[in-house]
């Protein structure tokens, strides 16, 4: 019997690129976990409505902590889903009415939270990533106010559950198999939005989150 030594290294050779690739391959894929944390930003020009009164930020805080929760899972080396939950903490302070009504002037505070769900692609270089990312948030929005309006004093509370687009851009760092560090700036649209208005209505913020968080892939 006669034993082809050149064919016999070929098809270990191809055994052992197969199964590199395989590893490769299940190495790109697969469930993960993360947490993020950072600062939000609310934008000075949020406004809202009260009857016909626009109550508008005379000394608000505009930045707060922030942090969320996130699982899903990556398809490949340039897609995954995710979904998760994120607090974008709350906004408080003094609130004014237009200039010519120098009668309304309170105290207004604004907090929401939420689930998102989103579709995330990824560009590799190596170890590092960038990303794209679209999706939405449900969000639990709560308002606040109470003060002086039009002379009148007024106390009202709204709470709303609706759902709104985000956006945001990422980069990672892959320290392993299993670990990665990254940051992002997401952008939350239309925060907490009603078209109610026989009551205080919510003309909502477009938020916007920079996070640094951690990965653990399974």
């Amino acid at each position: 019997m006669v034993i082809n030594t050149r064919a016999c290294c070929r098809a270990a050779l191809t055994s052992l690129l197969m199964s590199t690739a395989g590893a490769a391959a299940a190495a790109d894929s697969g469930f993960y976990v993360g947490l993020d944390e950072g600062w939000v930003k609310y934008p000075g020009s949020a406004m809202r409505q009260l009857g016909t009164t626009t109550l508008t930020g005379a000394e608000l805080d505009d930045t707060n902590f922030t942090y969320d929760f996130n699982a899903g899972y990556q398809f490949n080396r340039y897609f995954r889903l995710e979904a998760g939950w994120a607090d974008l903490s709350e906004r408080a302070g003094l609130l004014r009415g237009p200039t010519g009504d120098p009668g309304t002037l309170g105290n207004e505070s604004f907090s929401a939270k939420g689930e998102t769900l989103v579709a995330i692609g990824t560009l590799p270089f190596g170890k590092w990533d960038f990303s794209l990312k679209a999706g939405i948030l449900r969000a639990d929005a709560h308002l606040g106010f109470s003060g002086t309006v039009s002379d009148s004093r007024y106390v009202s509370r709204l709470i709303t559950i609706n759902t709104h687009p985000l956006y945001g851009v990422g980069a990672g760092y892959n320290i392993d198999g299993h670990w990665r560090i990254q940051s992002g700036f997401t952008s939350y649209r239309d925060v907490g939005s009603t078209d109610r208005t026989s009551e205080f209505r919510i003309v909502g913020p477009n938020i916007g989150a920079l996070t640094l968080g951690i990965v653990y892939r399974f």
